[in-house]
């Protein structure tokens, strides 16, 4: 058995043929990222600046026929390597070309942070969330008032964070309608449009589901008492055969507060009575709003057995 003749000469050529073809497919691929990017930047979207990349390789061949370099002796693993630096070429300076502090593609996001009925007697506030990916210019706030009065823009106060915060002042009873606008470094601007309800400072009203006034109560009967106010309780308490005004420990796990989830202004408050003597009883029940606090209590006889 003979080993066949070895041409250095033609591996050599090959060779550097390949290297040539390299170096050509990564310097393309820097000229396709630039072109991109720019594209990118003009409108604002990168998915046709991508496919455009993309197809950006299959210049080579041009550019391989122009330079005279022979690529027929070429099989599919130089291709695919070939392809493979290409594209890690060009997707790396894109990406570089297209995200801050060179360029700012994703316009800024508005969370609304503000509480829809607000009641007289607290601050009214609106509140929003501002996320962006480089930074916020501004944020400001135009406002409607119940009587169709415009107002504004206003600038918003970073409160928490991201969060922006703007007191109305003066406000009155009735429906406020806003625009929140936001212009980030990159200069996207972007706005929404919300509404609250100013509401009547009133306290909480409670009254019995069912106690019996003329009759009596059974020892272990949970009492129910419901609560309704116009922002909601957070708070509800009660007081054994004590006076009106009396102290005792708010939140007692004796008097469990449950909040309607689909009209959080209406609660209920149950009290356990199975600890409770027998005998005729005054019971207080106190519960208190959640802004700007104000509080109710009554005060309900009965017979416990």
């Amino acid at each position: 058995m003979k080993l066949p003749i070895f041409d250095e000469r033609s591996y050599l050529k090959q060779e550097l043929r390949g290297a040539l073809f390299t170096v050509l497919c990564v310097v393309l691929a820097l000229a396709m990222a630039a072109v991109a990017g720019l594209l990118t930047w003009a409108t604002k979207d990168g998915r046709i600046a991508f496919i455009l990349g993309i197809l950006g390789f299959f210049l080579i061949r041009m550019v391989l026929k122009v330079l005279n370099i022979d690529t027929k002796d070429f099989d599919k693993m130089r291709w695919a390597g070939g392809f493979f630096s290409y594209f890690l070429t060009f997707i790396a300076i894109w990406i570089l070309l297209i995200n801050p502090p060179l360029v700012d593609l994703v316009p800024p996001k508005i969370t609304e942070r503000t509480a829809p009925e607000q009641e007289l007697g607290a601050i009214i506030a609106i509140g929003a969330i501002v996320d962006d990916n480089q930074g916020v210019k501004f944020v400001q706030v135009i406002i409607t008032d119940p009587f169709g009065h415009e107002t504004g823009p206003f600038k918003m106060d970073r409160y928490v964070n991201t969060e922006y915060r703007y007191v109305i002042a003066n406000p009155v009873e009735g429906r406020y309608n806003y625009t929140i606008e936001v212009r980030d470094q990159g200069g996207f601007f972007v706005d929404a449009n919300y509404h609250l309800h100013v509401l009547k400072n009133v306290a909480p009203t409670i009254k019995p589901y069912d106690i019996n006034y003329n009759g009596t109560v059974l020892r272990g009967i949970d009492l129910q008492f419901q609560v309704q106010d116009n922002v909601g309780v957070i708070l509800a308490f009660y007081g054994l055969d004590q006076r009106t005004n009396f102290e005792t420990y708010p939140g007692s796990p004796e008097a469990k507060l449950t909040i309607n989830k689909n009209n959080p202004k209406d609660s209920i408050v149950v009290i356990h009575t199975k600890i409770w003597d027998a005998g005729p009883h005054n019971v207080t029940v106190c519960a208190m709003d959640r802004v700007p606090h104000r509080e109710t209590c009554n005060s309900y006889k009965l017979n416990m057995l």
